[in-house]
């Protein structure tokens, strides 16, 4: 995890080469709910994305963290609510339960919304998303969430967000997820016809939690691409299978 941001404050930072202008965290940065001790890890390791740490205030690089089942919603919120995005520009808001959250960037000419929804999302989670998006309907929108895809097809929670979310809005054309430990790529068709890039990657099984892997993905727009890739900062390498490497 230290690895990783790491990783992400020198690129951007740096010579910024990738022209990284968005980051999300698909859930589960702790096992054990509310352990302080892991919640003190993850924080030190999100904060290096903030320039002045303290208060959180000056984040590099826009980014967003979804809540996954293993992150207790009170621990999640005191250290991932909306308190610490407060005066970023970029940051839209959350929920009144401060469990779900939206963020806006901008790349290669093209206005993006980005929406996180927690673990296992309720009615009244859904319906704060699609007013969300209602809202903001000129936007392209990137959903992220913990579970939704596990190795062929929807978990049940992947399954209550395609049908009472996705499949209704044709502006959210991609959704990202972990929790199921695998990764897998499904191509759905909303209700108007258009594709829809659903994406796993979870590492966890793996040998030291997963080694640092974490997606890389690179908007094209000249050849209407997105092509992804998956490396470790831990180990300064590349994973090329076909289900690591492939051009949308």
């Amino acid at each position: 995890f230290y690895n990783q941001t790491q990783w992400l404050y020198d690129q951007v930072t740096g010579s910024n080469s990738m022209n990284i202008q968005f980051v999300t965290y698909l859930g589960d940065l702790t096992q054990n709910g509310d352990t302080s001790t892991e919640w003190t890890r993850a924080v030190t390791a999100i904060n290096k994305l903030e320039t002045d740490q303290i208060p959180y205030n000056a984040a590099i690089v826009k980014y967003s963290v979804c809540r996954g089942n293993h992150d207790g919603t009170t621990s999640f919120a005191d250290n991932f609510g909306s308190s610490r995005y407060s005066d970023e520009t970029w940051y839209g808001g959350s929920s009144s339960n401060n469990q779900n959250h939206y963020q806006f960037f901008s790349a290669g000419g093209y206005g993006f919304l980005h929406l996180n929804l927690q673990y296992n999302p309720s009615i009244f989670d859904i319906v704060w998303a699609k007013s969300i998006l209602d809202a903001n309907s000129d936007k392209y929108a990137i959903l992220s969430t913990h579970s939704y895809l596990t190795y062929n097809g929807y978990t049940s929670e992947g399954q209550n967000i395609w049908n009472n979310l996705v499949k209704q809005y044709d502006q959210i054309f991609m959704v990202l997820c972990g929790h199921m430990h695998y990764e897998n790529l499904q191509i759905s068709q909303n209700l108007y016809g258009r594709r829809v890039y659903e994406i796993l990657a979870d590492y966890q099984d793996r040998t030291e939690g997963g080694q640092g892997y974490l997606r890389i993905m690179e908007f094209d727009i000249d050849n209407n691409h997105i092509n992804v890739k998956t490396y470790s900062p831990s180990l300064d390498s590349y994973e090329t299978d076909s289900d690591s490497e492939f051009t949308l």
